[in-house]
């Protein structure tokens, strides 16, 4: 008999065809505070809405339809009716990202439909203002009013947080106003009191893949098979955080909630149901070193510092195209102390020769920066600050074709008939790596 007095969180290895997502809720008893009659919400994290390209790798990016699905049975076997799906993400015109494309390229359009749930697109639909940590934010009205809520993340390492699991997966409950206004403000403590207005009745964390280097799709994935529960987000999040080598202590947004809950962030305050630990574990790094992803293509002489926790998903996502983009376009070219800035806590280095500053956030940090090359907008457009990139480092003639072809290729790809891959130094290959976990 497990003890009842401290929280219980459950580890389960997946195989696809165990039921290891209804064994690892039926540990912890995790439905015995639903009723059938509740308006139950299901938040898993689609961060990105499949713009630009379909051959965006999902694996340890995104939630698996897989995980959602045996959510949805178990429910309805419970005899729950009123399911829903709901998510936020992010909305990106210029890039042709949007929720109800990411609700197809994950699978979930599949699973709503098959199963007779409802999809909400949190973009689309009310916010109410609220308070986080006295700030004013925009939170999903679905999210409030849900009588259950089953949050569904993705077990990877996040660059601004160490971690994003449970607790972090709720900020895609807000308006993408209020999702930058975490960033201005504190990221750490803000998704901290953000878990004292939200409270998901069940957190399930989709471990089939496992993300280093997150949160985007830049990181590498790695293929765990697991699959953690708990009805105390804290504790469940601690728990995923250990499979992946991360010390709970050293992630702000655990540590704060902790604290303002009078809570332990000790491991031995927690009991572990099923797989141990120690057993699981995988450590990945956490941070993305963008000097490395520049090595992987050979190009040398570019840096790029650590942007900070004011690195908003926006400016990460003009990033990741951006620089996906110029190491595809310009392998093995050699350049000469040139540094890219994103966000607002990066200054540029001294030495470095040419300094190119894209978005507000960084125009405003290096302001006295006169001799810089700059790029405005909140976020900044992709075309804008690649081609500044492209013409302020390369000679003009390559430049210009440079230019010419990545244009086409966008104008290929608005029309349907072009999706671009990038190129990587590893590969996923089946059967390690499998779509079908997306259909």
């Amino acid at each position: 008999m497990l003890n009842q007095s401290s929280p219980t969180v459950a580890i389960t290895r997946y195989d696809g065809a165990s039921g290891a997502v209804a064994k690892a809720i039926e540990l912890i008893d995790g439905l015995k505070r639903i009723n059938k009659n509740d308006n139950v919400l299901i938040k898993p994290n689609v961060l990105w809405g499949a713009g630009g390209s379909k051959h965006i790798p999902r694996y340890g990016f995104i939630t698996t339809s897989r995980v959602v699905e045996e959510i949805v049975i178990t429910l309805r076997e419970m005899g729950c009716r009123k399911i829903s799906i709901g998510e936020g993400c992010t909305a990106n015109r210029e890039l042709g990202s949007d929720t109800l494309k990411g609700f197809a390229w994950s699978g979930l359009a599949r699973v709503a439909k098959q199963y007779d749930v409802k999809l909400i697109d949190f973009n689309a639909n009310p916010y109410v203002d609220a308070k986080v940590d006295g700030h004013s934010v925009e939170i999903a009205r679905a999210a409030l009013e849900a009588d259950f809520i089953v949050d569904v993340p993705v077990l990877k390492t996040h660059s601004m947080t160490r971690v994003s699991l449970g607790m972090k997966n709720l900020k895609g409950c807000l308006s993408m106003r209020s999702k930058k206004k975490f960033h201005k403000v504190n990221l750490n403590e803000m998704i901290a009191f953000l878990n004292t207005v939200i409270r998901p009745g069940l957190t399930v964390i989709d471990g089939i893949y496992a993300m280093e280097g997150g949160p985007t799709h830049m990181g590498r994935a790695h293929r765990m098979n697991l699959i953690v529960a708990g009805t105390d987000p804290l504790s469940a999040d601690m728990v995923g955080a250990s499979i992946l080598g991360i010390e709970p202590k050293t992630v702000g947004y655990m540590r704060r909630f902790a604290e303002i809950s009078e809570r332990s962030i000790e491991m031995d305050s927690i009991e572990v149901a099923g797989e141990k630990i120690e057993e699981v574990c995988k450590r990945l790094d956490w941070r993305l070193d963008y000097h490395s992803v520049f090595q992987a293509a050979g190009i040398e002489g570019i840096t790029m510092q650590f942007p900070g926790e004011g690195f908003c998903t926006n400016c990460v996502t003009c990033a990741d195209a951006l620089i996906g983009c110029y190491c595809k376009d310009n392998p093995g070219t050699s350049l000469e102390g040139v540094e890219l800035c994103f966000g607002p806590e990066v200054k540029a280095k001294k030495d470095s020769k040419k300094v190119i500053l894209i978005g507000d956030c960084a125009l405003r940090a290096n302001k006295g920066d006169v001799g810089a090359v700059r790029v405005g907008g909140c976020p900044p457009k992709v075309a804008s600050a690649y081609a500044s990139v492209v013409m302020n480092t390369l000679p003009p003639n390559r430049a210009k074709m440079v230019l010419s072809v990545r244009l086409a290729k966008g104008i290929l790809n608005k029309l349907g008939v072009y999706n671009e891959r990038f190129p990587r130094e590893f590969s996923y290959d089946l059967p390690e790596f499998d779509p079908r976990h997306f259909e």
